[in-house]
């Protein structure tokens, strides 16, 4: 059942979308219409009018929470869980919100410590506040030390004891600025936000140029009132702000049926500026399961006891890793001894250990080569140096167990003086991905760059990268080469390098910082080691099954762990942006007629012939219905594997509807002239030309917007176009219909007129976009 902390959240967010739709200029300006117009004796129209405007609110809300809803689902099924610890000892999964203070909570490697606790019980916690501080350095905690919220747990794990309510936290807040349905505004929705700031100031402008004209000629304050309703009703686009929202929030979920979940409703557009994708080796270009095919010994190693070793690291460290749970299946039945004091791995160390108590005590170590080579004797060294050269050369990963030469009852936490003796090599195998290939050619014929982060070897990095067809996969460089490098030394080189080996979690996050300076770059991630750099990245996209930690700071999860998903959704990322262009244009192209129209007749001393419940009707034709063919589009996108333009929205979208509003102008001041000279009713003639020039219209965007328009698409044009002409010819014979939006059917020759006209216009329409095309197709290729 919701608590009230959830009712509270959920009933803030369907405030806060129901002020959306109602607290706007446009709103404010019709219902002031609306009441003047009763004021003045037209209640009919006024109230018309009113309910339209409610209908259209009402109807806009409704699709709003319903998508707000439909995203909450959605993120349900990701959400990060944590166990409870009862008073019974038994353990509960509960989710995040469900933490209450005082609770006792079990925290494991990768978790993201959800409220300032206090440690009651430590395995070898170690945690990085790099979320918090910025800093990337780990810290080893002990019992009764306090956690802090948003802490990453990088080693151990252990028992919590909540100190302040989960609501009260960093993590919820973070959360909750991640999640939120309304926040963070795409840079389309900017830009549509600053088109809606200019028309508010020009429609200020002209509804004080209406006055003053209205004045100056006498005109009846009823007219001055209608005129300004029917300019209100046609110069400020704000339905385009609300459907761009609901595309953007219906597409989430047909971004999940990609196995694709966006945490970040905004997520959709980022998809389609990637430059720089960052990704990981192990569990993105090959499957996450390690098999060990054998385990190699030095000559003077007895076979038994390295075993016995190894069984005593793999069950002492309570490491869970993909890596240790192949060592275990390797060593099945194996015998492992008493284990004294254990230090968890950690990528920022690249090892981890376990003491094995007795006269002579033991300390186990395993982990990367790199971390021990210059510890051991030089016979030693060069035995695993040639195993190492040999195996990665094949691309296999390679694990190496070590025993400290003198007896210690601790596990070092780090090497310093201490000499170790080789006992045994692992050599790990993992297949690539099925289809790795082709997600990876997908991005790189997009101009995207692939780039291999990763803590393994970079021989066996760079083979599995040539493997994948990762383009330059022989510009290699390792952390320890990085190890001098300055913030200059990383903005300058490492956008020169495409597979980056043995880094740290620290090299990671200003490798990432570095290339975003370079362009917008994304970052593929499924460990504790990852977050920091998720965060960083322009786009973090995580694993489903990755860590706690990784999912909470990402905007993306791929819910099949699978990186070639990814494809798939970044081809919809694609349709919907194109599509949302398209459907910006066309609003655009209405908006622009009918303000160039008004204002030309205003200044020739003409009364816009169009009430505001005109241009409702020609909206439902001209912007309504080619609006749902292209929400239909959006959410089934065709093959493509080249990106959309990376231009400013708004010069991608204004031109086409300008230019041709100015052409489509010239010929309704002819229409409404006709009307004139043969007295017919120029508003009749007017809503049939500008439903006419919306389908032709309609016909020109899809081809000048995305460059393509397929035979199926072409077809549902024309079916479009009958559909239209059907409820166009029905509706006006319905004398309600004719009643509500003032409309009366045109006379045949007046209609003959108009159509022919229209045709000619079409035509016209052609050819300048056409030559608008070809301009912009020679600009971009400069």
């Amino acid at each position: 059942m919701p608590d009230r902390q959830s009712l509270q959240r959920k009933s803030l967010e369907i405030a806060r979308i129901a002020a959306r739709h109602l607290f706007l200029p446009i709103n404010a300006i019709i219902f002031g219409v609306v009441i003047l117009l009763i004021v003045f004796g037209d209640a009919q129209e006024g109230l018309f009018l009113g309910a339209v405007v409610l209908v259209n609110i009402a109807l806009g809300f409704g699709q709003d929470v319903r998508a707000w809803f439909t995203l909450e689902k959605l993120q349900i099924l990701t959400a990060v869980r944590i166990h409870r610890i009862n008073d019974d000892g038994t353990e509960t999964e509960v989710m995040l919100p469900e933490i209450r203070k005082g609770d006792r909570l079990r925290i494991k490697l990768g978790d993201q410590v959800p409220c300032d606790s206090t440690l009651l019980l430590s395995n070898g916690v170690e945690i990085n506040e790099g979320l918090i501080t910025g800093e990337s350095d780990t810290i080893q905690k002990k019992t009764g030390d306090e956690l802090l919220a948003g802490s990453v747990i990088t080693a151990g794990g252990g028992v919590i004891k909540v100190e302040t309510p989960f609501a009260e936290s960093r993590v919820a807040k973070m959360a909750e600025g991640l999640k939120r349905y309304t926040t963070n505004p795409s840079p389309i929705q900017l830009s549509i936000q600053k088109i809606i700031e200019y028309t508010v100031y020009t429609l200020l402008a002209t509804i004080a140029l209406v006055v003053i004209r209205g004045a100056l000629v006498h005109e009846p304050q009823l007219r001055i009132v209608e005129n300004i309703g029917a300019l209100a009703s046609v110069l400020v686009p704000q339905g385009l702000v609300v459907t761009v929202t609901l595309l953007f929030t219906f597409g989430g979920a047909h971004f999940y049926n990609r196995h694709v979940l966006l945490q970040e409703v905004n997520a959709t557009e980022k998809f389609g500026h990637i430059k720089n994708l960052c990704v990981d080796k192990t569990g993105t270009l090959t499957e996450n399961e390690l098999t060990v095919e054998r385990m190699l010994i030095p000559a003077h190693e007895d076979l038994s006891r390295a075993r016995t070793f190894a069984a005593a690291y793999v069950q002492g460290s309570q490491d869970s890793s993909q890596l240790v749970s192949a060592m275990e299946k390797y060593l099945a039945g194996e015998q492992a001894p008493e284990i004294a004091d254990t230090l968890p791995f950690s990528s920022w160390r690249q090892y981890g250990g376990v003491c094995i108590p007795g006269s002579k005590s033991e300390c186990i170590l395993a982990g990367a080569p790199e971390a021990f080579i210059g510890k051991l004797e030089p016979s030693e060294r060069v035995w695993l140096q040639a195993v190492i050269d040999e195996q990665t050369r094949d691309g296999k990963h390679v694990t190496c167990i070590v025993r400290a030469t003198e007896s210690t009852p601790q596990v070092p936490r780090t090497l310093g003086s201490e000499k170790l003796s080789i006992v045994a090599v692992f050599v790990q195998s993992n297949k690539l991905r099925e289809g790795i290939q082709d997600a990876i050619a997908f991005f790189q014929n997009r101009g995207v760059t692939i780039r291999v982060l990763t803590g393994d070897h970079p021989e066996t990095a760079h083979v599995v990268a040539q493997r994948c067809g990762i383009r330059n996969a022989d510009k290699v460089i390792t952390g320890v080469e990085m190890n001098t490098w300055d913030v200059e030394h990383y903005l300058n080189h490492a956008k020169n390098y495409t597979v980056f080996a043995r880094i740290k979690p620290e090299q990671k996050e200003r490798i990432i910082e570095a290339l975003k300076q370079d362009g917008f770059t994304a970052m593929v991630g499924d460990g504790a080691n990852d977050a920091l750099s998720l965060k960083k990245a322009d786009l973090g996209i995580a694993m489903a099954e990755g860590a706690a930690a990784a999912r909470q700071v990402s905007a993306v999860i791929l819910t099949k762990n699978s990186f070639v998903e990814l494809p798939g959704g970044v081809q919809l990322a694609d349709s919907m942006i194109e599509n949302i262009e398209i459907y910006a244009s066309i609003f655009m192209n209405q908006t622009f007629l009918s303000f160039f129209l008004f204002l030309i007749l205003t200044l020739l001393n003409h009364d816009f012939p169009l009430a505001p419940l005109n241009i409702s009707y020609i909206n439902y034709f001209a912007i309504g219905m080619p609006g749902a063919l292209v929400a239909y589009w959006a959410i089934r996108p065709h093959e493509r594997t080249i990106a959309v333009s990376k231009r400013p929205f708004l010069e991608r979208v204004l031109p086409l509807p300008f230019a041709l509003a100015l052409l489509q102008t010239a010929a309704a001041i002819g229409v409404f002239y006709f009307s004139l000279t043969h007295g017919l009713t120029s508003s009749s003639l007017l809503v049939l030309f500008f439903i006419a020039l919306g389908y032709f219209y309609f016909l020109l965007a899809p081809s000048f917007h995305t460059g393509r328009l397929n035979w199926v698409q072409s077809l549902q044009l024309a079916g479009l176009g009958i559909f239209e002409c059907i409820v166009l010819l029905v509706t006006l014979q319905i004398p309600l219909v004719q009643t509500f939006f003032m409309i009366a059917p045109p006379t045949a020759a007046g209609a003959y007129f108009t159509i022919v006209l229209a045709l000619i216009t079409a035509a016209a329409m052609f050819l300048l976009a056409l030559m608008l095309l070809r301009y912009r197709t020679t600009n971009e290729s400069r």
